[in-house]
């Protein structure tokens, strides 16, 4: 993949990457005992990732997320050295990277590991998967409307059928959706689910899980 079209990068990924990668060593030390490791780390991904796809226009996204997979002092170095490097920036802590990416009408791709990413996708927007062996690297509209449902059910899609214990297989949630299309249906009227064993104290938690998420 080559590309002139605006990626944008999300930045939680690397940086919890380097949060367990360098597990608070203290490597590159500055001239008045400030810790650059973590910003080495996340620099030099970023120069990865960018040869690795060929990335010639991007921005990298800084949000609620972001805030919350490491500390302030590690997140003002990274964006200060990337804003010297002239790398384009946008920082908004108490927006999701998500709502964020949302804003950027530009934007043509989203390169992040969040899966819940995948509800943006559109004919113009389509996501760069890292670091998920169970999906497609690249996921274009093509790829959702092959699974029978609608990027905007992906999140219910996950709530049903993402954990390893969870009784729903993927197909039978999908087939879920294609019935009720919202949870909120499926909610009103789960006797179909209730039907099966184990399913009913699951399918609550699942809800829950949903909703507060949402």
């Amino acid at each position: 993949m080559v590309t002139n079209d605006l990626v944008l990068i999300d930045s939680t990924y690397y940086l919890k990457t380097c949060e367990t990668t360098f597990l608070g060593a203290a490597l590159f030390p500055g001239p008045n005992g400030e810790d650059h490791t973590r910003t080495f780390g996340f620099v030099r991904d970023i120069f990865r990732i960018r040869n690795s796809y060929g990335i010639r226009n991007a921005i990298i996204v800084f949000g609620k997320e972001s805030v919350a997979a490491t500390s302030e002092t590690v997140l003002s170095d990274i964006v200060g050295i990337l804003q010297e490097m002239q790398v384009a920036v946008v920082r908004q802590d108490n927006f999701l990277v998500g709502e964020i990416c949302k804003q950027i009408s530009s934007g043509k791709w989203i390169l992040t590991d969040n899966r819940d990413m995948l509800q943006l996708v559109s004919v113009n927007l389509s996501i760069i998967m890292a670091n998920n062996s169970d999906m497609p690297e690249f996921v274009t509209m093509t790829e959702i409307t092959n699974l029978g449902i609608e990027p905007e059910q992906i999140p219910a899609l996950l709530a049903l059928s993402e954990d390893k214990d969870a009784p729903l297989k993927k197909q039978k949630a999908i087939r879920l959706l294609q019935i009720y299309k919202y949870l909120e249906a499926i909610l009103a009227d789960c006797s179909y689910l209730f039907e099966q064993p184990r399913v009913s104290l699951y399918f609550v938690r699942i809800l829950l899980k949903f909703f507060r998420k949402g």
